[in-house]
């Protein structure tokens, strides 16, 4: 998904004026703009999936939008060099979860896709960087590590019905695959 950054003019000084608005701006926002418009998005969306009657008014599509443009954020090499980048890790990781959550309520999350960007981009770092980065306590790769956690937590078994766009088949095995198990083998020992 390409972004494009918009006008400093778009943040208003007390930030988003509705939910349209606040995902406007993650989606076509990108960490090069101005950290208080982003701290005062996120700030907004997670007041907004802490009441429920609000948030389940959320339509599905744009849930998994928002879905998507989070998980991009999460996995962008530029948010950690940002002033305060660790808190807007932090305030991406709450909301990831709350959304997480709430959808498990309300909607069928689409976990094909997240997982198939999940597969991507472990796939791209390939295990010899992931084991770098662990050791580094890289924040990008804890947080999919923890979407990925919380995701089979919530499924159980049934996460392994959503890998129709990761290529499961093939050789060697996706990293993915290990990771799921991982977590299915943790969450059978702690039952």
């Amino acid at each position: 998904m390409e972004r494009h950054p918009l006008p400093q003019a778009y943040f208003g000084p007390v930030g988003p004026a509705d939910w349209n608005e606040a995902l406007d701006i993650i989606s076509h926002g990108s960490p090069e703009q101005d950290i208080n418009g982003v701290v005062e998005i996120l700030i907004f969306l997670v007041q907004t999936f802490q009441k429920n009657r609000i948030a389940y008014a959320v339509k599905e599509s744009t849930l998994d939008g928002l879905i998507t443009e989070l998980l991009l954020w999460l996995l962008d090499e530029r948010v950690p060099r940002m002033d305060d980048g660790s808190q807007i890790f932090r305030a991406l990781n709450v909301l990831m979860l709350k959304i997480l959550v709430l959808q498990n309520t309300i909607y069928d999350v689409h976990l094909d896709r997240i997982l198939q960007n999940i597969h991507i981009y472990l796939q791209e770092l390939g295990m010899k960087e992931i084991r770098t980065r662990a050791g580094a306590n890289d924040k990008p790769l804890r947080m999919v590590k923890t979407v990925l956690h919380e995701l089979v937590k919530l499924c159980g078994t049934a996460i392994k019905g959503h890998l129709s766009a990761v290529p499961i088949d093939t050789q060697p095995k996706p990293i993915i695959l290990a990771y799921i198990d991982l977590n299915l083998h943790v969450l059978i020992a702690n039952s």
